[in-house]
């Protein structure tokens, strides 16, 4: 091939014919050209919005944005687990009070368990202080206790009921925090 032959080599007027063209059409792509009307803003531009549900996407558009739902709750579970059942099921309308999580605690079972034992050993220890300061008052009222050794008695009697009404409020506590592994909606 020549100089001149080349597909991408161009003639002098050819040249100068392309420059004008190109000139021409970059003049109309500035911002302003000084009208009034060029100040004016652009409207915004109209979209439509539905209700999301579960479903395949037919058809797929690309716009950015933010997405909102009409009604929009989160819920957190109040306390650490495994997750055992979720018996709401996705696109659910989901009614107030009704059952959405069910969460496995373990440490928590394994506490609770400790402490109805914990319970159940205090009533039995109450049970037999009782039980002997009963027998300890008939011994005083014969004159084989002294009344100092009654009144020990007694007062053991006293402090182990005490304790046992305590343990019981620790109890019922806990079934009561145990009761927020079941995720309520709001």
């Amino acid at each position: 091939m020549g100089p001149c032959t080349s597909p991408f080599s161009l003639s002098g007027a050819r040249l100068l014919w392309f420059v004008m063209v190109a000139a021409a059409a970059l003049t109309g792509c500035s911002k302003s050209s000084g009208h009034k009307h060029d100040t004016q803003k652009v409207a915004p531009l109209a979209v439509r919005t539905w209700q999301s549900r579960p479903g395949n996407i037919s058809k797929k558009i690309q716009y950015i944005g933010t997405i909102h739902s009409i009604d929009e709750n989160s819920v957190l579970a109040r306390l650490p687990g495994t997750l055992l059942s979720l018996p709401a099921q996705e696109g659910e309308v989901i009614k107030k009070g009704q059952l959405i999580a069910k969460i496995s605690t373990e440490t928590m079972d394994e506490q609770g368990r400790n402490l109805w034992a914990t319970y159940q050993r205090a009533k039995l220890d109450r049970d037999y202080l009782c039980h002997q300061s009963n027998i300890d008052q008939k011994l005083g009222k014969t004159g084989v206790l002294t009344a100092a050794a009654v009144d020990v008695s007694l007062h053991r009697c006293n402090m182990s009921k005490k304790s046992t009404v305590g343990i019981l409020a620790s109890v019922s506590e806990f079934y009561a925090s145990k009761a927020k592994s079941l995720e309520k909606s709001p």
